[in-house]
């Protein structure tokens, strides 16, 4: 295994976040302000740089995900908007006004896809499953359809209560063996990981792991795990954000050991390189395709 520890950038080109991975390519940019927001495959080097988004976004925060639509063959990023001077609420639902833009790779330009019920949000390790990316906030789980444009909720575990719903922060949704799962950090001393095996119906979430962590943590406060890899033996591997580290859990010894540290700015990405190029993708657009030098 050879490890890649930078990507070749064009100078003046220095991204402040990944935004996002899907199939191969990475979204850089700042989430949350109005920055620049390019795309990449690190395999090639090469690089693209969006427009700016025409709209201003002084007094507003700001979210960006990225992604793509199997159904229209068509890579996409999203960004939310929502105004915090002056405060807008929603007067049924009770929740702050979103607006939310589109950029589609090949097309030149971003368009207004209207108001949404929330930010979309890409804070999870890998939260992307048929064609949607996932998120949890205090109402209940979400998904953005990048085909559809649209978002729906999807209907979480039975169990969930108030509880749960409170602590948004401490829930990571992802893909286990390529299901939809929920990992849940809200109860002191232990992690429940939960997995929907039929996506979409409600009744199909199922219990399959409960990780007791006083084994190695025993702060009584709310951190978050976040599992990213079920191997074929039932191992786990889990990103402990709390303890700025990797862990390991047996799942039939139930064991949970540490195996790697890490800074604790660091976040955790599931990335799959890809030969898909970004000449192809971005074909008829007006900008320039950046290729980096190799050094």
């Amino acid at each position: 295994m050879e490890l890649v520890t930078t990507i070749n950038l064009p100078k003046g080109s220095i991204p402040s976040n990944i935004i996002g991975s899907c199939n191969g390519l990475l979204c850089l940019g700042d989430p949350y302000s109005d920055g620049p927001i390019r795309i990449c495959n690190p395999l090639f080097r090469d690089l693209i740089t969006l427009p700016n988004c025409p709209s201003g976004r002084s007094n507003s925060r700001c979210s960006c995900a990225f992604g793509y639509s199997p159904v229209t063959d068509q890579y996409k990023v999203v960004r939310t908007v929502r105004s915090i001077l002056p405060r807008v609420v929603d007067p049924v639902t009770g929740r702050e006004a979103c607006e939310a833009e589109i950029y589609t790779l090949g097309e030149g330009s971003w368009r207004s896809i209207g108001e949404i019920p929330t930010m979309i949000y890409s804070s999870s390790i890998n939260a992307f499953l048929n064609g949607s990316l996932h998120w949890v906030n205090v109402y209940s789980i979400y998904c953005f359809d990048f085909g559809s444009e649209l978002i729906r909720s999807v209907p979480e575990p039975s169990e969930f209560g108030t509880v749960e719903k409170k602590c948004p922060y401490v829930m990571r949704v992802g893909v286990l063996r390529g299901c939809l799962s929920v990992c849940d950090s809200s109860k002191p001393c232990r992690v429940e990981v939960w997995v929907m095996k039929d996506y979409g119906v409600k009744e199909s979430w199922s219990k399959d792991f409960v990780i007791d962590t006083t084994m190695i943590d025993d702060r009584r406060h709310f951190g978050y795990y976040e599992p990213f890899m079920v191997m074929d033996d039932g191992q786990i591997l889990i990103f402990g954000y709390n303890l700025h580290s990797v862990l390991h859990y047996d799942s039939e010894s139930k064991c949970l050991r540490k195996v790697h540290g890490y800074d604790p700015y660091y976040l955790g990405l599931a990335h799959i390189p890809s030969l898909l190029s970004l000449r192809d993708i971005a074909k008829g657009e007006n900008f320039k395709v950046h290729v980096s030098e190799q050094r």
